[in-house]
């Protein structure tokens, strides 16, 4: 067995030490030297500590959350169906952002609450910053609902979210996204979907306000089970407005 003594400064991150422990023999066991002190000589503590690192994303993902109401098309039966969209994108150095993953939650007046979480990879999944500087628009499509009846041909959003003062760049940064969407005053798109029974159009007219993004582990419950959580969610909203 050979041992490495690896000297880290106190000062050195988890990335230093995960960068020595790759850069090593991978038979090896190590002696970690944190200002002088031996601080853990088992291998499999570093090996955690690289697939953590390995596996995190290079940019946080920041989210988006909407809620809203369908004003229907040209069959008025769907009007004042609620909707709730919550996404995660990858802010950008660029003006346009992408998305990472979605969930659409439509409940419909006529009954029925319908989700759509799976992106459809091959098409655009994005979040801009129009040429404007107050403009966000929103661009999601998704493989169809969960229940694989509704949207699999097509299943297409497109949100504008608007905002009176413009941001400085046309960048979507974490911080130019937040700002349009701390203090959007509009918020409006369709949302396309074929098949669309029992919906009566393929194409509804979305309208909505935006909401504070909810902690992560409703994120994950949403994404999970979107249909039971959409439903609570608005069952517990009718409540409070009644």
């Amino acid at each position: 067995m050979v041992f490495l003594r690896l000297p880290i400064a106190r000062n050195r991150t988890l990335a230093d030490i995960a960068k020595a422990f790759v850069c090593s023999r991978p038979e090896s066991e190590f002696v970690i030297l944190w200002g002088g002190e031996a601080v853990s000589n088992m291998k499999f503590v570093l090996c955690g500590v690289c697939a953590l690192l390995l596996g995190m994303s290079p940019a946080r993902a920041e989210s988006i959350y909407v809620t809203g109401v369908l004003e229907g098309a040209s069959a008025a039966t769907d009007a004042g169906s609620t909707w709730t969209l919550l996404l995660q994108y990858t802010p950008s150095a660029t003006a346009v952002a992408a998305i990472t993953q979605a969930s659409l939650v439509v409940n419909r007046v006529g009954g029925g609450t319908y989700t759509w979480s799976a992106l459809d990879g091959s098409k655009t999944n994005t979040v801009s910053v129009l040429t404007n500087k107050n403009t966000l628009r929103v661009r999601t499509n998704w493989t169809g609902d969960q229940s694989g009846l509704l949207g699999t041909n097509l299943s297409k959003l497109t949100l504008s979210i608007v905002s009176p003062t413009a941001v400085p760049t046309e960048i979507a940064s974490a911080a130019n996204v937040s700002h349009i969407m701390n203090t959007a005053t509009s918020i409006s798109g369709t949302f396309e979907f074929d098949p669309f029974a029992p919906f009566g159009d393929t194409e509804q007219i979305l309208v909505g306000i935006p909401q504070a993004v909810p902690e992560p582990g409703t994120w994950a419950l949403l994404a999970a089970v979107g249909g039971v959580i959409g439903r609570r969610v608005l069952r517990n909203r009718r409540i409070l407005s009644a």
